[in-house]
C-alpha cells in the first residue's frame, strides 16, 4: 500500500497518534531496474525510529497518552485548546474526524486546515517514514552541473507525477545529502532507555558493545500543566525564552560535546559530519520521549508538538535535525549560513551583502576543515554532488519549516541561503503546502548584530509556532528575503538563475 496524502497542515496532532490504527506506509518503494537494496545498504543507513503500537491503539497508546491543555490530548479525543475536538470538530486546528484527531479526515468539522491533507503520512509516527523504499545506489554528476539539482527527479530518472510518491522521493533526496554532504545517519541503537521529569531526559544507549549516556535539559513556563509542546534549542540559541513561554512551549536544551561523544562511542567518529551526530543525539531523546509517554511516565513534553531551533553554528545544527527526524513538527534555524541552510552550489559565487567590511559568505573550505560542519565530496566538488541543501528544506515537508536570517551580515551568504529556501518551497507548492515554509530575512533597518533576534522577526516566530507546535491557527508562513548588497541596495535575484527546472503539477 503507497502512503497516500491528503494533505492537512497540521501532520504530528497528538490525538492522531493516541487513536489511529496502524496503518504502513512502507510500501512506497519504487523498485528500478538492476536495483534492489533497500536504504541502509551501501552506506546508507536508514533509521528505523520510534516507538510501535501494541494491540491497536495507536503508535502512543490508545485513549490519549497525554493530558493536558495547549494541543494535548485528552481521554475520547476531546482536548482544551488543542487539536482535536469531540465528534471531530477542531478550533483554529486541522480537519477532525469522529475524534481521530489532526490527520482525521471524512467530514470532521474544522475551522482551518488546508484543502488537502496528508492523512496516513506517519501514523506510526517514524523518525524516517521512507526507511522501507527500495532505493538504488547514488551517483555523483559527471560532469558537473552548476544548477540546483532538481528535488522532484526520482531514482528511476522520471519526475515525480504523484504526491504519493512523496516519501521515497524524500528518501531519495536523504540518501544523496548523506552520501555526498554528511554522511549516513544510524537507525536507533539496540537500547534506548531513559526517563523525563519536569527538569530533564536523562538518555542511556547502548549498540554493538558501546554505552553512553546524556541528557536534556527542560524548563517549561511557570504553571503549565500536562504535557506540552517543547522546543529543543541547540546550545540554548535560536527562539527567546519569553517567546516560548508566551506561547507555552517548553525549552529543552541540548549541548553538543556530550552527544558527539555518545555517538562516537558507539559508532566511532569518522565519515559523518557535526550536525549528523548531534541529529542522532536529538533522535535518541525523542525516542524516550515517546517511549515513555507510551508507557505513561512522561507527562511533561508532548512528543506530537516538538520543535527545534539554534542560531549561527547551533543553526546548522538545529537545520539538520529536523530535517532528519520526521516526530520534529517545526524547525526554526537561525543564521546557519554555510554548513546550514546556505547553498552549497551558491555561497562560492561571491553574493555579498552589507556587513562593515566583512562581506564575503563563509566558504564550504571553512565549514569542511576543522569544524567538519560538511562530510563527503561536497567539501572538494560541490557541483558534481547531486543534492543540495534545497533537498533538505524539501525534506521538512509535510512538516513546518521556517528559517530566520539576517540579510545585513554577508557572512551568512543570505543570498545562498535564501536561494535554498526557495528552491525547497517549490517542493512545498508541488505538495499543496506552500504556507508550511517560510523565510524571514529580517527588516533593512535591523542591526547587524548576530543571533540578536529581532523584533521584527518575533510575528513570524509566533505564527509558526501557533501553527506547528500549538495548534491554534493555519500555518501562515511566507518568503520575505529584502536581500541587500554591500552597497545596501536591493539585490536583483531571481530562481530563475539557479535552477533549470520546473515545478510539476502532482495528481
Amino acid at each position: 500500500m503507497s502512503a497516500r496524502f491528503r494533505i492537512s497542515h497540521l501532520v504530528l496532532g497528538s490525538s492522531a497518534f493516541a487513536t489511529l490504527s496502524l496503518l504502513l506506509s512502507s510500501g512506497c518503494a519504487t523498485t528500478t531496474p538492476g536495483t534492489d537494496a533497500p536504504v541502509g545498504t551501501g552506506g546508507v543507513i536508514g533509521a528505523s525510529g520510534g516507538a510501535t503500537s501494541s494491540g491497536g491503539g495507536g503508535p502512543l497508546g490508545s485513549g490519549g497518552t497525554f493530558v493536558g491543555s495547549g494541543g494535548a490530548t485528552g481521554s475520547g479525543g476531546a482536548t482544551t485548546g488543542g487539536t482535536t475536538g469531540s465528534g471531530g470538530a477542531t478550533t483554529g486546528g486541522t480537519t477532525g474526524s469522529g475524534g481521530v484527531g489532526a490527520t482525521g479526515s471524512g467530514g470532521g468539522a474544522s475551522t482551518g486546515g488546508s484543502s488537502t491533507s496528508f492523512d496516513d503520512y506517519n501514523p506510526e509516527f517514524k523518525e524516517f517514514v521512507g526507511e522501507d523504499c527500495v532505493l538504488p545506489a547514488t551517483m555523483p554528476l559527471s560532469p558537473g552541473d552548476h544548477s540546483l539539482p532538481d528535488p522532484f527527479l526520482m531514482s528511476d530518472d522520471t519526475r515525480m507525477s504523484s504526491v504519493d510518491q512523496w516519501a521515497c522521493q524524500r528518501a531519495w533526496l536523504k540518501k544523496n545529502i548523506e552520501a555526498y554532504a554528511h554522511g549516513a545517519k544510524p537507525p536507533r541503537p539496540e537500547v534506548v532507555t531513559g526517563t523525563v521529569s519536569g527538569s530533564s531526559i536523562q538518555v542511556h544507549v547502548e549498540d554493538g558493545g558501546g554505552s553512553a549516556d546524556f541528557s536534556v535539559t527542560i524548563a517549561r513556563p511557570q504553571g503549565a500543566t500536562g504535557a506540552i509542546p517543547g522546543m529543543f534549542r541547540a546550545h540554548g540559541g535560536g527562539v527567546p525564552d519569553n517567546v516560548l513561554n508566551t506561547e507555552g512551549v517548553a525549552r529543552m536544551d541540548y549541548t553538543h560535546s556530550p552527544i558527539e561523544t555518545a555517538f562516537n562511542a558507539l559508532y566511532g567518529g569518522s565519515g559523518v559530519s557535526n550536525p549528523l551526530k548531534w541529529a542522532w543525539g536529538v533522535s535518541r531523546a525523542i525516542d524516550v520521549l515517546v517511549d515513555e509517554a507510551e508507557g505513561g511516565s512522561n507527562t511533561f513534553i508532548d512528543p506530537t508538538a516538538l520543535g527545534v531551533t539554534g542560531c549561527s553554528f547551533a543553526g546548522k545544527s538545529a537545520f539538520v535535525v529536523g530535517a532528519f527526524d520526521e516526530r520534529i513538527a517545526l524547525g526554526i534555524p537561525m543564521e546557519s549560513g554555510t554548513g546550514g541552510l546556505a547553498s552549497f552550489r551558491v555561497v562560492g559565487d561571491n553574493d555579498i551583502a552589507p556587513n562593515d567590511g566583512e562581506n564575503n559568505p563563509e566558504q564550504l573550505s571553512e565549514v569542511c576543515d576543522g569544524d567538519n560542519w560538511l562530510e563527503g565530496l561536497v567539501c572538494s566538488s560541490p557541483d558534481t554532488v547531486p543534492a543540495d541543501t534545497h533537498f533538505m528544506v524539501a525534506m521538512y515537508a509535510p512538516r513546518g519549516f521556517t528559517t530566520l536570517d539576517n540579510n545585513r551580515i554577508g557572512h551568512l551568504g543570505p543570498v545562498a541561503q535564501y536561494t535554498a529556501a526557495a528552491a525547497g518551497a517549490e517542493v512545498f507548492k508541488a505538495l499543496g503546502i506552500e504556507a508550511h515554509v517560510g523565510y524571514h530575512g529580517g527588516n533593512d533597518t535591523d542591526p547587524h548584530m548576530h543571533c540578536s533576534f529581532n523584533a521584527s522577526q518575533q510575528e513570524t516566530t509566533e505564527k509558526a509556532i501557533r501553527a506547528f507546535l500549538t495548534k491554534t491557527i493555519d500555518p501562515a508562513n511566507f518568503m520575505e528575503p529584502k536581500l541587500k548588497d554591500a552597497s545596501d541596495e536591493p539585490v536583483l535575484w531571481s530562481l530563475d538563475e539557479y535552477i533549470d527546472w520546473d515545478t510539476p503539477t502532482l495528481n
